[in-house]
C-alpha cells in the first residue's frame, strides 16, 4: 500500500495503515467507483472525527484474484491542521 505519510508491506502493513485510520472514521460517502477485472478506483469522502471530511482516492490493483497492489491519495493538511500542525503517526490517533 502506497499512501502520503509511507509506504505499508503486506497484511501487517495494511494493518498498520488502517488500524489507525478507521478508529477515526464516522462514515463514508462514496463519490465514485470504476473499474474492471485488474484495477478499481473509488473516490470518497471519509467523514473522521477530528475533521468533517477527508476526501481520498484509492486505485486498487489485483494480480491472479488478489490484491497486490493500494495507492491512496489524499490532503494531509486537514489532518495535519487538527493534530497541532504535523500529520500524525497512526499510532498517535489510537
Amino acid at each position: 500500500m502506497v499512501a502520503p505519510n509511507g509506504t505499508f508491506h503486506g497484511h501487517t502493513g495494511y494493518h498498520e495503515f488502517m488500524d489507525g485510520f478507521v478508529q477515526m472514521v464516522t462514515g463514508v460517502a462514496e463519490l465514485a467507483a470504476y473499474g474492471d477485472d485488474t484495477t478499481a478506483l473509488v473516490w470518497y469522502d471519509a467523514l473522521l472525527t477530528p475533521i468533517p471530511k477527508l476526501t481520498a482516492a484509492e486505485r486498487v490493483t489485483l494480480r491472479d484474484g488478489t490484491v497486490a497492489r493500494i495507492e491512496i491519495a489524499f490532503d494531509q493538511m486537514p489532518l495535519a491542521q487538527a493534530f497541532g500542525g504535523q500529520a500524525p503517526a497512526h499510532d498517535a490517533l489510537a
